[in-house]
């Protein structure tokens, strides 16, 4: 419980979003398995113990009918060099594609 209480106490900083998700799942892969997304602020008033599993959300971390998403790789658009074919990160757009903005790569 000791990691718990430095996690709150790491989340009281202002750069931190107090809304940032936070996922508990208690009793994972047995019958009692339950599950609850909170927050940064307040997921200490639930059900912590050697049995859960908490995973805490980064800052582009949302909530949508009941799952944590996380967005993966670079969001922004590129370019592929020399055919004018546009997409996102991560979209295989073929050698010389770069991101605009923020200096990243795409994925290949």
């Amino acid at each position: 419980m000791q990691n718990i209480e430095e996690i709150r106490e790491i989340s009281a900083c202002p750069a931190v979003r107090r809304d940032t998700p936070v996922g508990i799942v208690n009793h994972a892969a047995r019958e009692a398995e339950s599950k609850t997304i909170s927050t940064l602020e307040n997921f200490t008033k639930e059900t912590i113990d050697m049995f859960s599993l908490v995973i805490i959300g980064n800052s582009r971390t949302y909530v949508k009918r009941g799952y944590m998403i996380t967005p993966r790789g670079c969001s922004m658009i590129f370019v592929a060099a020399g055919t004018g074919r546009q997409g996102a990160c991560g979209f295989s757009a073929g050698k010389g594609a770069k991101c605009h903005g923020v200096g990243r790569e795409p994925l290949r």
